[in-house]
């Protein structure tokens, strides 16, 4: 028997016995407001938040007047680029608005969970130059124990939990917005 035949045998012998895990607790804080405690962690985050469709139609207007490429994959919000699934991540790069809708947001950290579903393509929240998401208030949750208990990555090739625009400080120790991703990020709570 080889060396390494007799160190495999010396570890099948001697497993430990199997152990059951303990029950996750339930981390939720109780009584707390999710909606108010999501806007508050969002915004800290350098998100803007909106909460009604006439302050978001005039944000459209205001914020982004000189939008020309917009690809829109949230119904009744048309943007002027066709979502065609034959596009390629590269054709993406020149989109200067990218509206998706998210199934879930975290109190704890104001992030927005985005999958390939959201998204259909998986580049497409980091290569638009601005990100307005859509996302139904009742879909907060305290915090990631509670997101995890959510989410199905299994269903999903891809998935992202994003707080908030691009963010990095490594470049002259200054803080500089967009430099890997989009430079605002826009969550519509409806």
């Amino acid at each position: 028997m080889s060396s390494r035949d007799s160190i495999l045998e010396n570890i099948r012998k001697n497993k430990p016995d199997p152990v059951t895990l303990p029950d996750v607790p339930s981390f939720t804080t109780p009584g707390l407001n999710l909606l108010n405690r999501f806007v508050e962690t969002a915004q800290k985050n350098g998100s803007t938040i909106i909460t009604n469709k006439k302050d978001l139609d005039q944000w459209i207007k205001l914020q982004h007047p000189g939008t020309r490429r917009i690809l829109s994959l949230v119904q009744g919000y048309e943007g002027n680029i066709y979502p065609d699934p034959d596009l390629k991540p590269k054709d993406l790069k020149h989109i200067d608005l990218a509206i998706v809708n998210s199934p879930l947001g975290v109190a704890e950290n104001g992030a927005i969970w985005l999958s390939e579903t959201d998204c259909q393509w998986r580049i497409l929240p980091f290569i638009a130059e601005h990100l307005l998401v859509f996302l139904d208030r009742n879909n907060l949750v305290s915090n990631m124990h509670d997101a995890y208990a959510k989410i199905r990555i299994d269903q999903e090739g891809f998935g992202v939990f994003v707080g908030g625009p691009s963010k990095t400080a490594d470049i002259e120790q200054a803080l500089v917005i967009g430099a890997q991703g989009s430079r605002s990020h826009t969550i519509f709570l409806w």
